[in-house]
């Protein structure tokens, strides 16, 4: 379940505001999937490497920024852009945990997921990944598309910054330097 608010529960000068700019939003054309934000470049092997290890040990540790919004689920769908790198994310990004069916999905894959559900649509987000010598850090999150006919305005999600340390088996956790929600 999503974290929204419905647009009648607010005072009547906002929700007209805020109704009006949902209109215009949900009543712009969208745009055919063959123009769809995709960035043709795949993160470098050592990127890709990354994220699956860094997604592999916050899964493992129950431990992602999520508002409770993934609440134990086992099929976990991760967003396969990272906007600000500016790269896209392949099969070999996602961690093979068993008990977990862990898959890509893209921005606009999801909106006609909860569009189709009548139903928000969670995912994990990865972006900004850092590789040097010894240390890493990445931004995982949690982010989800809501229905367009739902009447919600997400009001939701939050985002870590993940240190890691290279060590002997791979990429070792060592904290979050900062967690955003909203």
């Amino acid at each position: 379940m999503g974290v929204g608010v419905r647009v009648g529960a607010l005072g009547p000068v906002v929700a007209a505001v805020f109704a009006a700019a949902f209109l215009i939003a949900v009543s712009a054309p969208a745009a055919p999937a063959s123009q769809e934000v995709t960035w043709p470049q795949p993160a470098a092997p050592e990127i890709q490497a990354f994220v699956r290890s860094a997604l592999d040990d916050r899964l493992r540790a129950n431990d992602i920024p999520d508002l409770k919004l993934l609440q134990g689920s086992r099929h976990i769908s991760v967003r396969n852009v990272m906007p600000r790198a500016q790269r896209s994310l392949s099969e070999s990004a996602l961690p093979q945990i068993e008990g977990y069916d862990v898959v890509l999905v893209s921005p606009a894959e999801a909106q006609a997921t909860a569009d189709r559900r009548n139903e928000t649509v969670e995912f994990i987000t990865v972006d900004d990944p850092i590789v040097g010598p010894s240390t890493a850090t990445i931004e995982i999150g949690v982010d989800m598309a809501v229905p367009r006919t739902s009447g919600l305005i997400k009001l939701c999600c939050c985002t870590g910054q993940a240190e890691f340390r290279r060590s002997a088996g791979g990429w070792a956790f060592v904290k979050w330097a900062s967690i955003v929600c909203s």
